[in-house]
């Protein structure tokens, strides 16, 4: 469900390490600016990445021809795509935490949930005929659900995980330089 695999550059990786550390020898602020400055970078990136994706859209047609989609239906197309990439990147912290807590019975229950439901809704989709604006919506509207509940799980496990934005480059660097 991480549409930033390649270009997070292993700072989810590290991520998972320093929230884990950072916890376990209760290192609250180091915790806080580690958290606040990556939801910043992520909420960066996947700003980036939406724009790349409206950018896209507006040439769509020319990169993939087709007689039946038209230019206004390439840019919704890639504008939803683009949206999906932003809600998952900017959840980037909240999916990790689970998982840095050793907490694998939340973050798989929440997995399975989340792929079963939308696997079922794609399927219901097709088989009424819908096409991929559909699809894209569902997949937008299961993100957007998705991202919802990792962030009250982990708000509920590390109550300091709030939604807040800081830019602590020490902190930034050490994950770059952990992850690559």
């Amino acid at each position: 469900f991480r549409s930033l695999g390649l270009l997070d550059l292993g700072v989810s990786t590290a991520l998972v390490k320093y929230v884990a550390e950072y916890n376990a020898i209760n290192q609250i602020n180091k915790l806080k600016d580690l958290i606040y400055s990556l939801n910043s970078l992520f909420f960066i990136v996947g700003f980036i990445g939406l724009f790349v994706f409206a950018i896209l859209g507006f040439w769509g047609h020319a990169f993939f021809r087709s007689e039946t989609i038209t230019q206004q239906s390439y840019f919704i197309l890639f504008i939803l795509a683009g949206l999906n990439f932003f809600v998952n990147a900017a959840n980037s912290v909240y999916v990790t935490i689970p998982r840095a807590l050793q907490r694998f019975d939340i973050s798989t229950k929440i997995g399975m949930i989340h792929l079963a439901a939308f696997s079922l809704s794609v399927l219901a989709i097709v088989l009424l005929g819908y096409q991929l604006k559909a699809i894209l919506l569902a997949q937008l509207l299961f993100s957007l659900v998705f991202s919802f509940v990792c962030w009250y799980y982990s708000q509920r496990i590390l109550p300091i995980a709030k939604f807040k934005f800081a830019w602590v480059k020490p902190e930034i660097v050490r994950c770059y330089k952990f992850g690559l």
